[in-house]
């Protein structure tokens, strides 16, 4: 496969190329390690975005893993395992984001084709309890066993199809790591678990390996189809979207924050109230204009980012250059991320001001 780029709808799509002269190595111990035959450039940004900020959405040579997410199951972590624990500066011996690992080493995120291909598979659960590790080099890996399901083995099977990448390891041993443990360690904890959970898989999300370089707002979230009673549910739609767009079918995602004091002082102090139409509850609009059957991945990505109001800082008053309305700037390298991150997945010119993310808070809307 050779690498090229190609251009449409305003966009520059990369595909990477494959070195086929190197091998694929691994060992449970060494998964952060640039291993593979892969090369990479970086992706051009949208010649719609002049903004700095905006990270080009680079591949530098980033590998990434294919997981299930599970619920918190520390539940299953044996008493007395503190004493043995692996620490080691930099690293958290203690897994706290569960998964099932489906494959590793992968040298991009999902194709369009490739996302349609997970989104087809049904939602399925699996039971996760007995006690297993992998003894390394340098430490020991402490696991949750998992029933391998059929649906399991096959989203594994799909993956290695897909990126035409074999299994690195003699067999595929589906496991949630619990913890990372002192060399020798780990053979004492193995057996029967204290209890058992069963989880419900509800998507696949690509992320990249841990390193010094990991970027963890660069991830991807494709969540398997959900059925009830026999019918595919219906994708919940934006709760804060206005009639108007519902009747389009298109969505806005936006988050509530809350305004200082200062800027309603400044509102009803310069604006009258007779020229005011309309107060909107003070919310960040991350994205608009899209279609709603995509709410669902949307709010996944922006949830994993987190954002809090220490990520952003308020600026000044402006008058909108395009709308009647009376805005606050917002200064934010988070926010232009996640947008960065949104826009080439789901681009549109609806949240674009003059080719840019300006992210802003709205005061009110005027009177026309």
């Amino acid at each position: 496969m050779q690498a090229g780029w190609t251009f449409g709808d305003g966009w520059a799509h990369f595909s990477p190329r494959l070195d086929p002269q190197t091998k694929h190595k691994s060992s449970e111990s060494k998964d952060n390690e640039d291993q593979t035959g892969f090369q990479y450039d970086y992706l051009m940004r949208h010649p719609l975005i002049d903004n700095s900020a905006f990270l080009t959405a680079k591949m530098n040579k980033s590998k990434y893993y294919a997981a299930l997410p599970c619920p918190d199951l520390s539940v299953l972590l044996p008493s007395g395992i503190e004493k043995h624990l692996d620490k080691q500066p930099g690293k958290e011996p203690i897994e706290k984001h569960h998964h099932i690992t489906l494959h590793i080493n992968l040298p991009h995120k999902p194709t369009p084709d490739l996302v349609e291909k997970i989104q087809a598979v049904a939602q399925f659960q699996v039971s996760i309890g007995d006690l297993g590790c992998f003894e390394n080099e340098n430490n020991d890996v402490l696991y949750a066993k998992v029933q391998v399901t059929l649906e399991l083995l096959n989203l594994h099977k799909l993956l290695v199809a897909e990126y035409n990448q074999p299994w690195p390891r003699d067999s595929f041993t589906p496991h949630l790591t619990l913890a990372f443990l002192q060399r020798g360690t780990a053979k004492a904890y193995v057996g029967e678990a204290k209890s058992t959970v069963t989880a419900t898989m509800k998507m696949v999300e690509f992320r990249q390996h841990a390193s010094p370089t990991k970027d963890p707002y660069d991830f991807q979230c494709v969540y398997l189809t959900e059925f009830g009673g026999g019918e595919k549910k219906k994708t919940p739609g934006c709760p804060l979207t206005h009639d108007k767009h519902k009747e389009e079918g298109e969505c806005w995602y936006e988050l509530p924050v809350v305004l200082p004091q200062k800027y309603t002082d400044w509102l009803a102090k310069n604006v009258p109230e007779h020229l005011i139409k309309e107060k909107p509850k003070p919310h960040i609009t991350v994205l608009y204009g899209f279609d709603c059957k995509h709410y669902a991945t949307i709010a996944e990505i922006v949830e994993g980012f987190k954002i809090t109001p220490q990520d952003y800082e308020f600026g000044e008053i402006q008058k909108g250059q395009f709308a009647p309305i009376y805005l606050v700037h917002l200064k934010s390298s988070k926010l232009q991320t996640l947008f960065a991150q949104l826009y080439m997945r789901f681009p549109n010119h609806h949240t674009l001001i003059k080719g840019k993310y300006e992210p802003h808070v709205t005061l009110c809307w005027l009177k026309e």
